[in-house]
């Protein structure tokens, strides 16, 4: 994620046991985010045959897919390039099918060809996860910025591309991987879940055509979050100067759900999110959501099964203010 050097009203920790379950539902609030310098965007896009199927809302993925890039590249993100790389598009059973189709340009002179190359996609191969994240390494060169993952799979050619992460943090390598899933099972999410993790990035889970354009909107805002400006060297004796009274930025509020269990291990979980005793949406983990201001909430979540439904949820009220610790 990115560094937050001004934080108001701030955290909430909450922890209570549901059998053999903890869940620690965290809320914070952002009045301003800087990040650090990034130059460009790298996308990598899932083309492999799994897309062929269909999400939870009856939309085909590869089609739900297409739809929510070409909402996300309709916008322009300032001070970024793009680069767009898709896997599973070219080879069925080929774990090197892996290209790089639009190399790093301006947003505006990537984003067309990148529609136009995902019109003409035609799901077919494996998932090779790991193989296009070093290969987007070596595109990358000196440049600074971020990768983008979009994938409805985990890793199908037996490459672990949560131990690359590490062994690129462990090398000093600063590229944070966003990671968008959608129709997903639960370990597949936490596969996914765990390289946007350890290389800093975010994660956000989608089961319909909606969530998915959701899921890339809340991308956007981490990848806008603007840089700090370059300060220059002392050079001798600097007048004073007043800076310009400034009203402070107005607060976002949102709610992350971390849910883990007794032995420290994180899983999916879902639910509902209620204020002052009215449901205002569901509640999930490694989402964020936002929050309709301060106020009392409630949050009521338990671990998410394989047919989907909620196992035995519990709820934790708690209240967020517009400032200091809650």
């Amino acid at each position: 994620m990115f560094r937050l050097p001004v934080l108001r009203c701030v955290y909430i920790s909450l922890v209570f046991f549901l059998s053999s379950l903890m869940i620690q539902p965290q809320v914070f609030v952002e009045a301003h985010a800087s990040a650090q310098e990034r130059d460009s965007l790298y996308i990598i896009y899932d083309s492999s045959n799994s897309m062929w199927g269909e999400l939870a809302d009856g939309s085909r993925k590869y089609e739900a897919g297409r739809s929510a890039l070409a909402n996300f590249l309709a916008s322009r993100i300032p001070g970024r390039d793009l680069a767009f790389r898709a896997y599973g598009h070219n080879r069925r059973g080929d774990c090197r099918d892996s290209a790089l189709e639009v190399p790093f340009t301006s947003w505006k002179g990537a984003s067309g060809a990148i529609n136009e190359f995902a019109a003409s996609i035609k799901p077919r191969g494996k998932t090779p996860i790991n193989y296009s994240l070093r290969e987007a390494l070596k595109d990358f060169g000196n440049r600074k910025g971020d990768i983008l993952l979009i994938s409805d799979g985990i890793e199908s050619c037996g490459a672990d591309p949560c131990a690359l992460m590490r062994d690129w943090k462990n090398r000093g390598i600063n590229l944070k991987v966003h990671v968008v899933g959608f129709g997903l099972k639960d370990y597949e999410s936490q596969a996914l879940a765990c390289i946007a993790s350890v290389s800093g990035g975010s994660y956000f889970d989608a089961d319909s055509a909606g969530e998915l354009v959701e899921a890339l909107t809340e991308i956007r805002q981490v990848a806008a979050s603007p840089a700090p400006p370059a300060v220059a060297p002392a050079t001798g004796p600097v007048p004073p100067k007043v800076a310009p009274q400034q009203a402070p930025p107005e607060p976002r509020y949102a709610l992350r759900v971390v849910a883990v269990d007794d032995r420290g291990r994180s899983f999916i979980a879902a639910g509902k999110l209620y204020k002052d005793n009215a449901e205002i949406g569901n509640a999930y983990t490694h989402r964020r959501m936002a929050l309709d201001g301060p106020g009392r909430y409630r949050v009521e979540i338990g671990a998410v099964l394989g047919d989907r439904s909620i196992y035995k949820p519990a709820g934790v009220d708690f209240e967020v203010k517009d400032g200091g610790e809650t």
